[in-house]
């Protein structure tokens, strides 16, 4: 035999569900608000900067430049999302070229409240970039800019325009003269130069007496005293280097110079 509940106890049991629908969409709305609080907060280590954040670098560690609670640890730099942190550059003071022809190169300033100061005393060195990027510091440059090295100057090591040769001094018969040009027999290169003795031939016509010749009138044309050898032609008498010709009036006997005859 089936029963049916009667009107009277449903109606007993309807307060009763109606409470219990009450209790599960409060505790629905609680959860909820819940997690869309917590999904909502700001989370260290997200890579996000989010607010009350001054950088993320994307983990909790500390002693990196962003620390645990996502603040710029002190003595570093943070940019970027996830945050890159770097060593803040300390005051470099005064940094100074005191000569030569070398460069300073790029001097930078990146942080703190000193000055950054650059003398150039001398030499042809410059200081191409100076730059402060931050802090109250000022990166003065005090060296006139220049890029030209001045005159040629024979013995100072550097083959200018002019030179074929120089090899830091002003001597001579080492290969490289006093002029800064290369001497016979000899072959120069580098800076300074470093210069060799060779094995060649004299080379009759370059003015220069070497060995096996008579003579050496600078040119190779006969009939002016110095053959195309370099040999003495008959009836001169050649002398110097360059050699200088004369006609030998008393072909080869010693002459009174006051009446050029001949004894």
């Amino acid at each position: 035999m089936n029963h049916r509940p009667t009107s009277a106890s449903a109606a007993a049991l309807r307060p009763s569900g109606l409470l219990l629908l009450a209790l599960t969409a409060w505790l629905l709305a609680a959860c909820g608000e819940e997690t869309l609080r917590a999904a909502s907060a700001p989370e260290c280590g997200d890579g996000a900067i989010d607010e009350g954040e001054a950088c993320d670098d994307n983990n909790s560690r500390g002693r990196d430049g962003c620390s645990s609670s996502c603040q710029i640890e002190a003595g570093f730099a943070c940019i970027g999302e996830p945050s890159v942190c770097t060593a803040a550059a300390e005051d470099t003071g005064t940094i100074e070229d005191t000569g030569g022809s070398g460069d300073t190169g790029t001097i930078e300033d990146t942080g703190g409240s000193g000055d950054t100061t650059v003398t150039d005393t001398g030499g042809s060195g410059d200081a191409d970039v100076i730059e402060d990027s931050s802090g109250s510091g000022d990166a003065t440059d005090t060296t006139a800019d220049t890029t030209d090295p001045g005159p040629p100057r024979c013995g100072d090591g550097l083959v200018r325009p002019g030179e074929r040769c120089d090899d830091g001094n002003n001597d001579n018969s080492d290969g490289c003269n006093s002029a800064c040009f290369v001497e016979p027999n000899f072959g120069c290169v580098g800076e300074p130069s470093i210069c060799t003795a060779t094995d060649l031939a004299p080379v009759c016509g370059n003015s220069v007496m070497e060995a096996g010749e008579v003579c050496d009138d600078g040119n190779t044309t006969s009939g002016d005293g110095c053959t195309v050898r370099c040999n003495l032609e008959a009836g001169f008498a050649c002398s110097g280097s360059p050699s200088v010709c004369v006609v030998d009036l008393c072909r080869g006997v010693s002459c009174t110079a006051l009446e050029g005859a001949c004894q």
